[in-house]
């Protein structure tokens, strides 16, 4: 019942027909930058009947992300929901952008951009993660050969957000002011 789309199709599709886009990356994610008259349902906390209810009956829904990979799985979930659904007519369609929002980006398609808006937490991550190895690692170099320990406890911090998907980091980093 859900369908691959590249960003070219997506763009002719939305001049022939209207579609209802749900972006399913973060808020922060969505304020950076979305496609104009994307509607937000983060994945995190996606619920199929609520996007339907926003949209309405014989709808033509088009699921984003960033890459592609959250959003072909909230599409299997809202395809799966409007089969189940008795009041949602046969004619609904769902599409999952591949590629997600870099593919749009890529294929020169207009995004609406918050340049003000804060970076991404995974970003903010990383920008810190780099800042805290290359700051330990010459201070153990130039100062003090005991700084090799902060390189060491980010490397390990690392590692296990690699092997877990916890990210001690990005949930401090979400609880800042200018994330929320």
């Amino acid at each position: 019942m859900i369908r691959n789309i590249d960003a070219k199709e997506l763009r002719a599709l939305l001049t022939r027909e209207a579609v209802f886009l749900v972006d399913v990356r973060e808020a922060s994610e969505y304020r950076r930058e979305h496609i104009d008259g994307a509607h937000l349902f983060p994945s995190s906390e996606f619920n199929p009947g609520a996007v339907l209810k926003a949209a309405g009956k014989e709808t033509t829904f088009c699921v984003y992300c960033a890459s592609g990979g959250r959003s072909s799985k909230a599409g299997e979930s809202l395809a799966q929901a409007i089969t189940q659904a008795s009041d949602v007519a046969g004619n609904a369609k769902v599409y999952n952008l591949v590629g997600g929002m870099s593919a749009w980006r890529m294929a020169g398609c207009l995004v609406v951009e918050d340049k003000k808006a804060p970076l991404p937490i995974i970003r903010q991550v990383h920008l810190i993660a780099s800042t805290l190895i290359i700051g330990g690692s010459l201070l153990s170099r130039f100062y003090h050969c005991n700084f090799i320990l902060v390189p060491i406890f980010v490397g390990c911090g690392l590692f296990v957000s690699g092997a877990t998907g916890f990210c001690g980091m990005a949930l401090l980093l979400q609880k800042l002011p200018y994330n929320r």
